[in-house]
């Protein structure tokens, strides 16, 4: 009877143990696949991602200023430019839906007049006709008007804390900040657009 009892004990106690082991088993995938899921617990939030426009950054929507500032064909001095509103969606042929525009340079459509010469402008193509534009070997900076340029030169010498309050004065100014092409923040060109950028602004205020 011991015998038996003491069999019945050891069984017992062997069906436990496997009973726990298996249970381990089951939980630890589940635990690994917990941990190493994509979706973070806490929302990331890095420099200046915070600034952007969620549809505008999804989409590849792009909103112009109101004012931009170009060059009069005719006698090459600036010509106020105000684009004419483009449309929020176009047909796509291929897939038959809505989708949004994301078109920034070529023919800009609109109405400017020429305060030397007189000519009044329809269209012009961009950044071809932009006054401010900065040429160097990898390509051309440009900007819209003069109040972006300021945003600009705080990023190309590196001042984060002048292009903080720039885009925290304003949140559009994100925008242009966030397609600056990397050539323009390269140390080798540093020196030469900001030259440009001062004489720009020089002659503005003369």
């Amino acid at each position: 009877m011991l015998v038996a009892a003491a069999s019945t004990v050891c069984a017992s106690f062997l069906h436990l143990v496997g009973a726990r082991w298996r249970q381990k088993s089951t939980l630890g995938p589940t635990v690994s696949t917990i941990a190493m899921s994509d979706d973070p617990i806490f929302p990331r939030r890095r420099s200046i991602r915070r600034f952007w426009n969620p549809v505008e950054s999804r989409y590849y929507a792009y909103e112009r200023p109101p004012i931009i500032e170009a060059l009069c064909d005719r006698c090459g001095q600036p010509l106020p430019f105000r684009p004419a509103p483009t449309p929020t969606h176009r047909h796509n042929p291929d897939s038959g839906d809505l989708v949004l525009r994301g078109d920034i340079c070529g023919l800009i459509a609109g109405h400017g007049a020429c305060g030397t010469c007189g000519r009044v402008s329809t269209s012009v193509q961009w950044p071809e006709a932009a006054r401010i534009k900065i040429s160097v070997p990898e390509g051309i900076l440009w900007s819209w008007n003069t109040e972006q340029l300021f945003a600009i030169r705080a990023l190309v010498a590196g001042d984060k804390v002048l292009l903080r309050k720039l885009l925290l004065s304003d949140w559009r100014l994100a925008r242009i900040v966030g397609r600056i092409p990397k050539f323009a923040t390269l140390k080798r060109n540093r020196i030469r657009i900001l030259r440009s950028i001062d004489g720009l602004l020089q002659g503005r205020n003369r």
